[in-house]
Order: C-alpha cells, then structure tokens, then sequence
C-alpha cells in the first residue's frame, strides 16, 4: 500500500476538508457572470429592435407613400408639359418683337437676350391645360443698360385647332415690358396675316 506522502511533496498534508470546493465555487461564480452578461446583452439587444422597429417601419411606410404620391403626380406634369408647349410660340414672337422694338432697345440697349434662371423659358398664370381662352405668361430679358419682365396675353389663332400639334400656336396680343424702374412699355404685336398657308 502507499503511505500518504507518497502523492505530495515531503512534510505537506493536505487539509481534512479538501481544497476542491473552492475551485469549484470559482467556477460556478465565473459561469454564473458570464450567463449573466450574456442574459443582459441578448434582453438589451432585444429591446432595442423591440424599441426601434416601429421608428423604422414608419420611415419605409412614408417613404413608401411618398413614391406612391409621386407617381400620380406624373399626370399633372404631362399637361402641363404640353401646355408650355403650346404657348411656346406666343413667347418666342414676342420676343422676337421686344428684341427689335425701339424703346426697349433705348432702355435696356443691345442685344437683348432672355434671362433664364431655372429651367422654364416663362412663366404661366394658370395651371392645367390650355383653353380657348387668354393665356398669360411672363419672363425676364435683359440688355446691357438693364433688366425688364415681360408680360404676354396670348390666344389661340383662330386659324388653328387647340392642339400641341398646331403650327399656329397660340399668338401675342397685347404685351408690356415693365422696366426695373417700375415704367412700362406698351409693345404693339405684330399683325397676324390671315392669308392660308401653302
């Protein structure tokens, strides 16, 4: 048989009560703090989605809604798209005449030039389609003495079917250039031929 000192070094006992169970309450206690943490981590990391889901879901349903609205927009667009169409012929005569016009050209000088600032040629009073109606626009030119708005009202030539189409479009009738001073200039439109055209 061995003797107890065999397993230990010599003149060492070990204690009656075993030294194993403060290793193992060490153990226990560790496991026990790592659970824990891991407990904390998973419910903090749960209530957290828990929390901000509904933020989240109310952005993706706006953003969702915002699409939607702008897709039917789309339309509104479209008309009035065609409708600046249209009345591009009353702005480019009545250019042409206010480029030449003799007061204007004492006033603002020479070359008078439109002046554009966003992406329109003009500017349109009503909103929709275009009627037999008048239509008014208005847009800025400028020359080397200054700067002016000018203001048109336009009607469908008589000759010509309301259409996008037309070659006729609508016509100048009456237009003022108001100057940067406030005056005005009465600008006469030139005379619509009635002759057919070939």
């Amino acid at each position: 048989m061995s003797s107890p000192s065999q397993f230990g070094p010599p003149g060492q006992q070990q204690p009656a009560g075993g030294g194993g169970g403060s290793v193992v309450l060490l153990v226990l206690l560790s496991v026990g703090a790592v659970s824990l943490l891991c407990c904390a981590g998973v419910c903090g990391g749960l209530s957290f989605v828990y929390y901000r889901t509904p933020r989240a879901l109310a952005k993706v349903r706006a953003a969702i809604d915002e699409q939607i609205t702008a897709t039917l927009v789309a339309p509104n667009w479209a008309e009035d798209w065609i409708a600046m169409e249209m009345l591009a012929r009353a702005y480019t005569a009545s250019l042409d005449v206010v480029a030449a016009y003799k007061e204007v050209i004492e006033r603002l000088g020479r070359p008078i030039e439109p002046e554009n600032e966003s992406d329109q040629l003009f500017r349109r009073e009503r909103k929709g389609n275009v009627t037999a109606e008048d239509e008014k626009i208005e847009y800025d030119i400028r020359g080397p003495k200054g700067k002016a708005v000018v203001r048109v009202v336009s009607n469908m030539s008589a000759r010509a079917p309301i259409s996008p189409y037309s070659s006729q479009g609508f016509q100048p009738k009456q237009f003022t250039v108001v100057l940067s001073d406030g005056s005005e200039i009465e600008v006469k439109p030139p005379v619509e031929s009635t002759e057919p055209e070939p």
